[in-house]
């Protein structure tokens, strides 16, 4: 009969064997999974068109603050980032001159009687007065101004976002021609998209594009209300109402290839939202080849990061990243806070797949599969305020 250090030994050898075994199987299922993805890469590939000149670079996100530094409502930030030479492969990109945008020179003009004091931009369309600087990014600034048509004494507010310089006009105008592209197709989303009004170019042949105005929080500012974390029944409809648009965009072959909490506008009054700055957008990537244009070190999914190709699953991994900060969570480490119900946190963690074959990719799938957590956690649909700072936003 054994000895009990023989049995011990017999066991501690047994346990070896199954630790060896284990990891050697996560190692192969992780090969296994890389695999899939080159492969599936390669197969949607195949009708690549050649590719046009190399890019101009592929942009690090340095940042996803902007320099609105108040939590007053704010309307279309942009990101800070910092450029570096592109290790993508060349991308075609959208030619400006076979669109039919034609971005209209201005003509300074003196003073407008209409107003005390001169216009800072005048256009065919009308003048605009009082700019005042609410974000600045790599691609372009962005000001808050007045627009008072040629024709009329009234005034209504609009958004400018003007290039940073030339070299970043295409970007711009990719902007116009993808928010063109989205309002053909976007149906009952149309709401949840940039109005875009008018483009100029001025004296120095940078371009401006003009934006209707859209109050509301970014998530970043509505982090600084709720540093706790918004409430998980009001994350329930800001994820779902984000993945409408990308649902929609990604039907048209679109995605979106930068989504930050300061990409997500939010309006608590109506529980309406935006999903903003499409300058990066990714068109058809597996037709023309478009690849990141932005890689975010924390909201960038991995595949941005090693050079492959994105996919819906990338959008739907930045997602899953900025729901977690709007909770209260920490996007970096992909932690929660307890006081997030398990159903919803199993779903972010399904996004945040390495791989992006193994995460979900249909948008509108996700958008239903929502549907049912909040129905099971909090009964049938009904409105529910959204109160910031002990008011509504009304």
């Amino acid at each position: 009969m054994p000895s009990l250090s023989e049995i011990q030994s017999v066991g501690l050898l047994f346990t070896a064997v199954a630790v060896l075994l284990y990891f050697s199987l996560r190692q192969m299922a992780t090969r296994f999974g890389d695999d899939l993805y080159e492969l599936f890469k390669r197969l949607v590939q195949k009708k690549r068109r050649s590719p046009s000149p190399p890019s101009q670079g592929v942009v690090v996100s340095a940042s996803h603050q902007t320099v609105l530094s108040s939590v007053t409502p704010a309307v279309l930030t942009a990101t800070r980032s910092t450029q570096v030479p592109s290790t993508q492969p060349p991308a075609k990109t959208l030619d400006p001159a076979a669109t039919d945008i034609q971005p209209t020179d201005i003509q300074p003009t003196a003073a407008v009687a209409k107003r005390d004091h001169p216009p800072t931009v005048t256009t065919p369309q009308g003048s605009y007065y009082r700019l005042r600087l609410l974000a600045t990014g790599d691609f372009a600034r962005l000001y808050r101004a007045d627009f008072v048509p040629h024709a009329s004494d009234s005034s209504v507010s609009v958004v400018l976002k003007l290039s940073a310089d030339i070299d970043r006009n295409q970007r711009l105008q990719h902007e116009v021609v993808t928010l063109r592209l989205l309002r053909e197709a976007a149906g009952a989303q149309e709401k949840h998209l940039p109005e875009y009004l008018d483009q100029f170019r001025g004296a120095e042949g940078r371009l401006g594009t003009v934006f209707a105005a859209l109050d509301g929080y970014t998530l970043t500012q509505l982090r600084q209300h709720f540093p706790a974390g918004v409430e998980p029944r009001h994350v329930l409809w800001i994820f779902r109402r984000c993945l409408s648009v990308l649902g929609m965009a990604h039907g048209k072959g679109i995605l979106h290839g930068h989504l930050t909490p300061d990409h997500i506008l939010v309006r608590p009054s109506d529980h309406n939202l935006w999903l903003l700055d499409w300058c990066v957008a990714i068109h058809r990537p597996a037709e023309t080849g478009e690849t990141f244009q932005v890689i975010d070190p924390v909201y960038s999914p991995p595949e941005a990061h090693r050079g492959q190709a994105p996919l819906p699953a990338s959008d739907l991994y930045a997602l899953a990243r900025c729901m977690i900060f709007a909770l209260g969570g920490d996007p970096v480490r992909a932690t929660l806070p307890a006081t997030v119900p398990a159903p919803l946190e199993r779903m972010i963690r399904a996004l945040l797949k390495d791989s992006p074959v193994q995460r979900p990719q249909d948008a509108w799938e996700l958008y239903r599969t929502l549907e049912t957590i909040r129905d099971n956690l909090y009964g049938p649909h009904r409105f529910v305020e959204f109160v910031v700072d002990g008011e509504s936003a009304e």
